[in-house]
């Protein structure tokens, strides 16, 4: 959801002619460990990112002067002059305050719409002939790439897993989703496997003959026990 939300902001902004995007609006949600709001530029490469310009819009920092209606950290769109915030129905601020400092686009479920319409092939930001949009290709292709710190903890991993002839293990990755977060979604919950043990098994019963020779599970166990989820 978080990078289908991010997609059609980007999309949306290019869409709209805007060659700059406020950092500070948009952040990821750390649903391993703290349940936190983490900031965007603390996961992503953003110098990366911004040497596409112009073909995706840069990540910048507000300033204070000219972008006096954002209030970093906020929910919502921008200020009024008294300093209260202007709720708009829809997802555009109304003609005649579409020119706020800055520009505000993106009830959250609204987007998620939009991007569901776009996976399907339609709405505003589709291609050719129903085709990807260019700058979400492009995004697929590397433009958005994990930040170096934390490419330096996937290097790190990827030696810990070498055979004994010294070359990288191939691998799969298991999402499980089992954290807590999801444990609590409403959602198909009548559909939903939280056993760790059966999961593993499912995945076994699939591919009787493993067809790699590592799995790599990405799970925080403390918060799980922690919460009171322990299978």
């Amino acid at each position: 959801n978080q990078m289908a939300v991010f997609t059609i902001l980007i999309l949306e902004a290019i869409r709209s002619g805007h060659g700059q995007f406020m950092i500070q609006s948009i952040s990821m949600k750390d649903t391993y460990g703290s349940n936190k709001q983490v900031p965007f530029e603390e996961l992503w490469d953003v110098p990366h990112w911004n040497s596409h310009y112009p073909k995706l819009p840069r990540l910048v920092y507000s300033d204070p002067i000219i972008h006096d209606q954002f209030e970093p950290g906020g929910r919502g769109p921008p200020k009024d002059a008294d300093g209260k915030w202007t709720f708009v129905n829809g997802t555009r601020i109304p003609e005649g305050v579409e020119a706020s400092r800055p520009a505000y686009w993106g009830a959250h479920h609204l987007v998620l719409g939009g991007f569901m319409r776009y996976s399907a092939g339609k709405g505003p930001y589709v291609g050719p002939r129903r085709s990807a949009n260019p700058a979400d290709i492009l995004m697929q292709q590397g433009a958005l790439r994990i930040h170096p710190d934390l490419q330096a903890v996937y290097d790190n991993l990827m030696e810990s897993m070498k055979g004994e002839d010294g070359k990288p293990l191939e691998y799969m990755t298991l999402h499980a989703r089992v954290e807590p977060d999801m444990q609590r979604h409403g959602v198909c919950r009548d559909r939903k496997v939280y056993n760790l043990t059966e999961i593993i098994r499912f995945v076994e019963e699939k591919w009787p003959d493993p067809p790699v020779p590592a799995v790599f599970l990405p799970i925080n166990r403390e918060v799980l026990e922690e919460e009171g989820f322990p299978n």
